[in-house]
């Protein structure tokens, strides 16, 4: 009897051991996870900057690109020998 008691204690024991690394593994999880999040949010506004200042690139391209139009087009004038008076 004495025998079975005392291996019913180092069970309870080993699943108490073990029940406390399950716990500590959650809690490194959610640790995790709140790390992860943080990340993800930051990522998440990182981008929409990159797109902004991918629309505005774009917005500035297209002006330019019109600018050297009107210029291409008021030296073509100039070559005609036409005022754009």
């Amino acid at each position: 009897a004495r025998q079975n008691e005392q291996r019913l204690e180092e069970e309870l024991q080993r699943c108490q051991e073990a029940q406390s690394r399950v716990q500590e593994m959650a809690q490194r999880l959610q640790q995790k996870d709140a790390s992860f999040e943080m990340e993800k949010k930051k990522l998440e506004k990182r981008m929409l900057q990159c797109d902004a200042l991918e629309r505005q690139l774009q917005q500035w391209q297209h002006e330019l690109e019109d600018g050297i139009t009107a210029v291409s087009s008021i030296h073509a004038d100039g070559d005609t020998g036409t005022t754009g008076y």
